[in-house]
């Protein structure tokens, strides 16, 4: 049997761990071989070993189980067994699945589950966005908020010496409102204002 990736660790560094799902998965499988035997009070058996390393010398702690195909009577002459028909591929795939309910279950009940979101329980530190940087710069102050160019600013824009008289032929005009309330123009690409999101950008 082959544990998840995320308990193979968890499995090589705790010998409960190892021990509890390598118990839990004989217990499963002579389970199903006793049933599939309908012989009353019979038992079964199995011998197995953990393996915790793979043929690359990685850690991939799996284990490597000899079951018995049959149970065991004992009888007034002693002990006789009794074979036991192959498991139907209904019964392989329970098997598997009550292995991780009872895993599952074994583990969150010692508290080696943690049900936090993944972005709880990781401890790299979060990035901000693009976006998300915008908004703390003008939030932090030194920032200019962009609103479209009022017929005053437009004019006072078209009358400034640098223009040439007029706006950029490829180019919508803002005016960019300081904290102190002075404006300034700024010229944005044509997608901005057609798209509702004007750019933004700090500093005088």
């Amino acid at each position: 049997m082959s544990l998840p990736f995320e308990l193979r660790a968890l499995a090589a560094k705790r010998s409960d761990v190892l021990a509890a799902m390598e118990r839990i998965f004989a217990e499963e499988s002579a389970r199903v071989t006793t049933r599939l035997a309908s012989i009353a009070g019979a038992r079964t058996g199995s011998v197995g070993f953990p393996q915790r390393f793979g043929s690359s010398l990685n850690v991939h702690v799996h284990f490597h189980t000899l079951a018995i195909d049959g149970v065991f009577e004992k009888t007034a002459m002693g002990v006789r067994f009794h074979d036991a028909p192959p498991p139907p591929k209904d019964d392989v795939s329970e098997v598997a699945r009550r292995v991780r309910e009872r895993a599952l279950l074994w583990l969150r009940r010692r508290g080696y589950i943690d049900e936090r979101a993944a972005e709880e329980r990781s401890n790299e530190t979060i990035e901000p966005s693009a976006l998300d940087a915008c908004t703390q710069l003008a939030l932090a102050g030194g920032a200019y908020l962009a609103r479209p160019f009022e017929h005053e600013d437009a004019r006072a824009f078209h009358d400034h010496p640098l223009s040439g008289g007029a706006p950029h032929p490829r180019s919508s005009e803002l005016a960019l409102a300081a904290p102190n309330g002075s404006t300034r123009a700024r010229s944005t690409p044509p997608g901005a204002l057609s798209a509702g999101r004007p750019e933004i950008r700090g500093g005088p």
